[in-house]
Formats: C-alpha cells, sequence, structure tokens
C-alpha cells in the first residue's frame, strides 16, 4: 500500500490528483518492532496511562483525550535540558480505524495530507531532516520546551531552510496553549498557522524514559484559491503527538532517541460524515523517528 499525501496544497486538494511524496515510502506496521515502544507490556484495550497504551502496540489505541480545563505547560525530566541536534526520519504510517473505508479516510483533507498541516512535521514522509530541538530550565527551575524555536526549527528544516516562520505570538506564562505563527507572504500552503493545545499528559517510567502527550487543534489560514477566489484559505485539523523519549550514552556522548506517533482525528465540521463513524478514534496514525546529539 502506498502512502497518501496530497502535496497539491491547501486549497487545491483533489483526492484523485495524489502521489506519494517521497520514492522511499512504503506502508509498515508502526507499532510492530521494539524500537517504537520502549516497553513491550502486555495490557488490555481499557488501558489508559500512557505507558499501557504505548506498550500495547495496538494505533486505534491512540485515542483523542479528553480534558475539561486547560493544560499547564509541559515539564520536561532534567536530562533534556540542552540544545540537541537531531535527525528525523519517518517511520511509517497505518489507517487504525475499522469503521471507516480507507478510500473514504483519503477523500478527506486531514493533517498530514498537505504540507504544513501538521505544523512539527510539516511535510510528512521526508527522509533525514536535521534541525535543532532546545529545552531549559525557567525561573521555577523547572525543564520546558522552547516551543518557539523547536516549531521554527522544524518547519525551516521540513520545507529546505526557506525560512517560513516570520514571527511567532507565543508567551507560556500568559497561555501556554496558544501560538501564532506568522509565515511569509504567499506560502502556498499557508500564510498563518494557529495552534491550540487542548490536552497535556506526561510519565516518567525510569530516570531515562519519558512519555508525553499533546492534543492539539491546528488552523491554517491562507490566501484564496482559484476555485474560490473570495473564500481564504481554512485547514481545520485535530491531532495529538505521543512522545517516547529515551536518554542514551556512547563513548561518553550524551543523546536522547525519541518516537512520536502522531494521531489524527476526524473534524466534526470539516469531516462530519467520518466524524459520526470514529468521534474520538484516530483515523490515521503517522510514525517518526528523532535521534539527538547534545551540543556542547
Amino acid at each position: 500500500m502506498l502512502f497518501l499525501s496530497f502535496l497539491c496544497g491547501v486549497g487545491s486538494y483533489n483526492p484523485s490528483n495524489w502521489r506519494p511524496p517521497r520514492a522511499f515510502l512504503r506502508r509498515r506496521s508502526i507499532l510492530a518492532t521494539p524500537s517504537l515502544v520502549l516497553y513491550p507490556q502486555a495490557c488490555n484495550a481499557a488501558a489508559d496511562t500512557l505507558r499501557d497504551i504505548l506498550a500495547a502496540r495496538d494505533a486505534s489505541l491512540l485515542r483523542k483525550t479528553f480534558l475539561n480545563i486547560p493544560p499547564a505547560q509541559q515539564e520536561f525530566p532534567p536530562w533534556l535540558e540542552g540544545t540537541w541536534t537531531c535527525t528525523e526520519d519517518f517511520a511509517g504510517f497505518e489507517f487504525p480505524s475499522k469503521k471507516v473505508p480507507k478510500e473514504n479516510i483519503i477523500a478527506q483533507t486531514l493533517p498530514g495530507f498537505v504540507k504544513l498541516s501538521i505544523a512539527r512535521f510539516a511535510d510528512i514522509g521526508r527522509k533525514n531532516t536535521n534541525y535543532n530541538m532546545t529545552f531549559f530550565k525557567d525561573k521555577s527551575k523547572k525543564i520546558r520546551e522552547d516551543y518557539t524555536h523547536n516549531l521554527s526549527s522544524s518547519i525551516s528544516a521540513h520545507t529546505d531552510g526557506k525560512e517560513l516562520v516570520e514571527t511567532v505570538d507565543y508567551d507560556p506564562t500568559k497561555n501556554p496553549n496558544r501560538m501564532t505563527l506568522k509565515l511569509r507572504a504567499g506560502s502556498r500552503n499557508g500564510e498563518r498557522l494557529e495552534i491550540f493545545v487542548n490536552s497535556r499528559r506526561s510519565e516518567i517510567l525510569k530516570e531515562d524514559i519519558f512519555l508525553s502527550t499533546e492534543l492539539i487543534r491546528q488552523v491554517t489560514l491562507g490566501n484564496p484559491t482559484l476555485q474560490e477566489p473570495l473564500v481564504p484559505r481554512m485547514i481545520v485539523g485535530e491531532y495529538q503527538h505521543f512522545w517516547t523519549y529515551r536518554k542514551t550514552e556512547i563513548n561518553g556522548v550524551i543523546g536522547f532517541r525519541a518516537n512520536c506517533l502522531t494521531a489524527v482525528y476526524a473534524d466534526a465540521q470539516s469531516n462530519a460524515a467520518v466524524f459520526n463513524e470514529v468521534v474520538g478514534d484516530p483515523v490515521i496514525v503517522y510514525s517518526h523517528n528523532i535521534l539527538g546529539t547534545k551540543n556542547n
């Protein structure tokens, strides 16, 4: 099965005219290999801890996390503090839903089917992407992700260093759950990204293993298209990143291995027919592996 990624641009989406984004892409079971799940411990389908969800190796369990209160800013383990040189590789994808035929899913405009529709992985399927990630100690002595830097660095790397991000409006001390990225004028796949974080969870398994998840609603805005010249382009998508970080040390060099599973959900308005069938179940899941080496 070919991986379906529609790179025809926001607003010009045509499900009958798709092509694989990279020649190397092929379908793989993203949860079938030990390298992607670091704790192969059996669990039942009702398990709700991150450890058990990931250990089950069942993509259908990556359901949307519902919370009624705004989530707090994510705290990371001390060993992640610093700046890391990262190499990211796409590791596969999966259609986990048994309720909706794959043909109906790929006919939707979903995150990952067009560039920039998942901010952190702006070009799904890309191989050997290099960028920096930074984690720092804030005034309360807690380790935080430099969200502004990390997303900007990743977007630039996924778009071949085009420096698309012009400004970022984000102040985690006031609202850690809202970010606006203004992109260069005329950008084909969008000129502004609105990021809303609706839930976060995390677990520390051992001193060197950290799990976290982040449910994101992203609105991608751009100029009108030829098909609809009077209507600004807008794609609304919802997805959740499930992160596994593991500290490594080889010949005295500190690093980390990370895997990120990105579960994509149908939107109640944009994908109403599919949403009514699956509600909070994932319709497609992408997997990325990241290797990080700490900068001196």
